[in-house]
């Protein structure tokens, strides 16, 4: 770390923002990796989050594809448009990426989606993505590496938990690699990891996307309690429909799921038996 001779980026202004939490990556490497990963074929949508100095940009554009980035600071913005405003297959987007509409963005099209998460602001775009899974693909997120194996954890896994379960009910989760703390600049406390997302299209759920964060959220409300004990203590329209089905116990009953059993140990056909039985 910090050898001249490593292949990297050369390290350009304008400077890393804390209030952003801004860690660019500069290992070349890693960049062709996470491109790679994407499997971009000539013409093909990549929405591009947070692209910061455009290390990734540059080789999305290489591939032929077509890129809309989203890029929240203004000075990045300038350095941006000066460095790939004259390339017709980009477009550049000046603005808080929660706050986008992404269906303007993609313009009816299918996308995939490359991006470097900021750490405190990765759950809240996973959430938006999640939501809007129905305009994309595949997603290739690099993340802090806790949450890249929260994300990916199976069932029985103690790191599952809320996110894990949302994100399980959209897209096939893969860890693909590491990438260490050097390849950034400046350098974080962190180590990260890049995940593919891949969205599903065959199955069909009888519940909505609220009613089942709705569960989940209570599910793991104390993760050490059992989902009876969970459940049970559920508030709300939720606790009125459990109590309509004849409370916690017959709910599980009824949904194949042993009372003892913790919400991190249910499998995706789990929770989707469960939430039919309380919403169906």
């Amino acid at each position: 770390m910090g050898d001249p001779k490593d292949k990297q980026t050369s390290d350009r202004k304008p400077f890393a923002k804390k209030s952003l939490g801004q860690n660019f990556l500069v290992d070349v490497s890693y960049v062709s990796k996470i491109v790679s990963a994407l499997g971009l074929s000539e013409g093909d949508l990549v929405v591009e989050i947070g692209p910061g100095r455009g290390a990734l940009t540059g080789r999305l554009l290489e591939t032929g594809a077509q890129v809309a980035a989203v890029e929240i600071d203004r000075d990045l913005s300038r350095l941006l448009e000066k460095e790939f405003g004259g390339e017709a297959r980009f477009r550049l987007v000046t603005a808080d990426f929660l706050e986008t509409d992404l269906r303007d963005i993609v313009g009816g099209r299918t996308a995939k989606v490359a991006a470097n998460l900021p750490y405190y602001v990765s759950t809240p775009i996973l959430r938006k993505l999640f939501a809007n899974r129905d305009l994309f693909s595949e997603l290739v997120v690099m993340l802090q590496k806790e949450v890249a194996e929260r994300i990916t954890a199976a069932p029985g896994d103690s790191a599952r938990g809320f996110l894990t379960v949302l994100l399980e009910r959209g897209f096939d989760a893969e860890k693909l690699f590491d990438v260490p703390s050097g390849a950034f600049r400046p350098v974080p406390k962190v180590e990260s990891a890049v995940v593919r997302l891949s969205t599903k299209r065959s199955k069909t759920d009888a519940t909505t996307d609220a009613e089942f964060e709705e569960l989940a959220s209570a599910a793991f409300r104390q993760k050490r309690k059992t989902l009876k004990n969970n459940l049970g203590a559920a508030g709300g329209s939720l606790r009125e429909k459990i109590e309509k089905k004849g409370g916690a116990d017959l709910v599980l009953e009824q949904s194949g799921i042993g009372p003892s059993i913790r919400a991190e140990a249910l499998t995706e056909e789990d929770w989707r038996s469960l939430a039919e039985v309380i919403f169906g």
